[in-house]
């Protein structure tokens, strides 16, 4: 299972097994179902709200990420990954900024990370690969103004998705891999939790020596 907040935190998206939930944040709101025909066994293991609250994206186990128009209640595009990704899950996804395109990250077969994540144009196109990180990309999170995502392993990089794409390692380490990512309104500190959730790192990505400090949880 998982659950997304809308952006305009009107709705909670609630991914789970071959079935996406919105439900309004308030008290009282009815709950909306949305059922894929014909693909009852695929099994969603993630989900994003476009940023717009328009489009909810839900990451599969088949590799397959099905993009849900939760206001016409129709399947907007089912995108499947490029052959360096076949035959694997879909464990991370999110919209870019301006909501044109998604990128998702992927584990392999025996519970590896895959070290690609892949980007598709939601107007049409091939999909493409790109190389996250060697450690394995266990979440992703794309930069609120644009041009760039966070990934995460063990660590945060950042990779630009425009210009000559390069790619840089924040300060700070985990002792498991991240599980989620996220960003400050701003765009100027990413925050990620890794999965043995003892920790909280919140990087400063415009010093340059990337500001790190720790929030140990109970």
């Amino acid at each position: 299972m998982s659950l997304a907040l809308s952006p305009d935190a009107l709705s909670i998206a609630v991914a789970s097994a071959s079935r996406l939930s919105v439900h309004g944040a308030s008290a009282g709101s009815r709950e909306r179902q949305y059922v894929q025909q014909g693909q009852l066994a695929r099994r969603y293991a993630c989900c994003a709200w476009s940023k717009d609250a328009a489009l909810v994206a839900c990451g599969s186990g088949d590799g397959a990420v099905v993009v849900w128009d939760v206001k016409r209640g129709l399947v907007k595009a089912t995108l499947t990954p490029p052959g360096a990704l076949a035959n694997a899950g879909v464990v991370g996804v999110d919209f870019s900024a301006d909501g044109a395109e998604l990128y998702a990250c992927y584990a392999l077969p025996g519970g590896a990370f895959a070290r690609h994540v892949a980007r598709w144009a939601l107007a049409g196109g091939e999909p493409a690969a790109w190389d996250g990180d060697k450690r394995g990309v266990s979440a992703v999170a794309a930069h609120p103004s644009g041009g760039a995502v966070a990934v995460g392993s063990t660590r945060v990089r950042l990779l630009q998705t425009t210009g000559t794409g390069a790619k840089r390692a924040l300060a700070g380490t985990h002792a498991t891999e991240v599980r989620r990512l996220a960003w400050t309104a701003s765009g100027r500190y990413v925050v990620s939790l890794a999965r043995d959730a003892r920790s909280v790192l919140v990087h400063d990505c415009t010093k340059a020596k990337d500001g790190v400090w720790s929030l140990r949880l109970p």
